[in-house]
C-alpha cells in the first residue's frame, strides 16, 4: 500500500511546481518533501524531471498523478455515502410477519411521503426468515413475534399485539357451540392461535379436531373476506384485523382475558442502527401509540 502522505506531497508538488512552496503549504520541511518523492520514485521509477527551477511530469508521473486524482474522487464518494447514512435519505429495508406488516407498511409509506429522499423496501416473512435476513444483513432491521436468543441479535420490545376472535358483524352467538355451528376460517397459524385463545376464554369443553372448517386462506390480507361474508369466524392478531378495508362487516367478540404477544424489534448487535432507521422506527412507535 502506498503511503498516503507521500501521495499528498507528490500531488502538491505537481500542483504548484515547486518543492519549496509545497513544503510551506504542507507545513513540512523541504527535505521531507524530497524524501517523500524519493520513496515514490524508488517504487515506480522517475516521476519528475527537475531542470533548473522547472518541474515536469514524466509519463510515469502522469500515471501516478491520475491515480491520486482517482483516490480523491473515491474518498469524496465515500464521504457522501457516510454522510447520507446519518441523514434521512437512501433506502430503509425491513422485514416482518404479515400481521404487523399490514399495519406498518402504510405507515412507512407515510414516512416516505414526508421524507421524499427515502425509499422503503419491505418484505413480509415468518419469524425465522426475518431472523435470517437480519443475520445475513439483507435488511436494516426486522420485527418478530418471538424473541431470538442469538447473541448476534439485539432485541427490543417494540409493541404489544392482541389475538382477536373475529366474527361476522351480524353474528349473535358468544359461546363454543354457536362458533362451531358458524365454522372456522382457517389459515396457516389459525388452529394454533385459536387454541391459545380457547384455553383462556372457553369455560366449557371444546374440541378443535371436531371444529368444522368452512374456509382457508394463506394470504393474510384476505382471511377476513369470508368472515365478512358470513362464512365463518377466525382468530388473527389485532393489526391484521385493523388493516381490513371494511370494518363494518366484522366484529371482535369481547375478551375478558386477552392473549397478548410482544412484537420484537431485532437488528445486528455488532453495530448500531443507522440514524435514518432509528428515525423511521421512532415514527412507527409514535404512530402506533396514537391509535
Amino acid at each position: 500500500m502506498i503511503n498516503p502522505l507521500w501521495l499528498k506531497t507528490f500531488r502538491k508538488v505537481c500542483e504548484i511546481k515547486s518543492f519549496t512552496k509545497a513544503a510551506e503549504q504542507l507545513n513540512i520541511t523541504q527535505a521531507a518533501v524530497s524524501q517523500h518523492i524519493r520513496h515514490l520514485e524508488k517504487n515506480f521509477g522517475e516521476l519528475l524531471l527537475r531542470q533548473s527551477r522547472k518541474i515536469e511530469l514524466t509519463p510515469r508521473g502522469s500515471i501516478l498523478l491520475e491515480y491520486c486524482m482517482e483516490l480523491i474522487q473515491v474518498n469524496n464518494k465515500l464521504n457522501v455515502r457516510m454522510s447520507e447514512s446519518s441523514e434521512i435519505s437512501g433506502a430503509i429495508t425491513f422485514s416482518c410477519p404479515g400481521s404487523i406488516g399490514l399495519r406498518l407498511y402504510p405507515l412507512m409509506l407515510n414516512f416516505q411521503q414526508n421524507n421524499p429522499t427515502i425509499q422503503i423496501h419491505n418484505r413480509f416473512a415468518p419469524d425465522q426468515d426475518v431472523l435470517e435476513k437480519v443475520l445475513t444483513n439483507q435488511v436494516d432491521f426486522g420485527l418478530t413475534g418471538t424473541k431470538p436468543d442469538d447473541p448476534k441479535i439485539k432485541s427490543e420490545a417494540f409493541c404489544k399485539e392482541e389475538l382477536e376472535l373475529i366474527v361476522p358483524a351480524n353474528f349473535q352467538g358468544n359461546d363454543w357451540p354457536s362458533l362451531s355451528e358458524l365454522g372456522f376460517i382457517d389459515h396457516p397459524d389459525g388452529k394454533a392461535m385459536l387454541s391459545r385463545l380457547c384455553s383462556r376464554l372457553c369455560s366449557e369443553s371444546y374440541s378443535l379436531s371436531e371444529l368444522p372448517v368452512s374456509g382457508f386462506s394463506n394470504q393474510i390480507s384476505l382471511i377476513l373476506e369470508p368472515v365478512a361474508r358470513g362464512f365463518g369466524f377466525t382468530v388473527l392478531p389485532r393489526y391484521a384485523r385493523e388493516a381490513f378495508n371494511d370494518q363494518t362487516k366484522i366484529k371482535v367478540l369481547n375478551q375478558d382475558r386477552a392473549v397478548v404477544d410482544t412484537i420484537w424489534l431485532i437488528y445486528r448487535s455488532e453495530w448500531p442502527l443507522q440514524s435514518k432507521a432509528k428515525i423511521a422506527i421512532e415514527y412507527l412507535r409514535e404512530s402506533l401509540n396514537q391509535k
